[in-house]
């Protein structure tokens, strides 16, 4: 069985670099995964992600950074604008305006039980 590295191999990267002087260059290099281990690949992964998702994230407060603690991102979305946790509760609220906030709390909070609710929902309302 591969490894993610030696599954990974060799890629081609081009990119910019500045040095401390101001001096931009444009170079191409090849990054060899082969000897990475799986932990390591999935370590670079989330320090990728984490620093998308630190950027978007200065914008709110600390108790609204503090209230994402525990919460799920999709990697995906890192990057993007991070919404708050009452920006979360209440976008989901009016994507289903039947939802309460008890609801969409338990939604945020527990999203593979509440998508297996849903799901038992949407079974027994299809045989009704």
């Amino acid at each position: 069985m591969n490894t993610l590295g030696q599954s990974i191999g060799i890629i081609r990267d081009s990119f910019s670099i500045t040095n401390n002087r101001g001096n931009t260059t444009s170079i191409t290099i090849q990054w060899d995964f082969s000897t990475s281990t799986d932990n390591d690949i999935k370590s670079w992964l989330a320090g990728n992600r984490r620093i998308a998702f630190q950027r978007p994230s200065r914008a709110l407060s600390i108790d609204e950074i503090n209230a994402l603690d525990g919460s799920t991102v999709m990697a995906s979305n890192a990057g993007k604008k991070t919404m708050s946790r009452s920006e979360r509760i209440e976008n989901m609220m009016a994507m289903n305006p039947s939802m309460t906030v008890k609801m969409a709390e338990y939604a945020l909070d527990n999203p593979t039980k509440w998508a297996e609710m849903m799901e038992l929902v949407m079974a027994q309302t299809s045989t009704e």
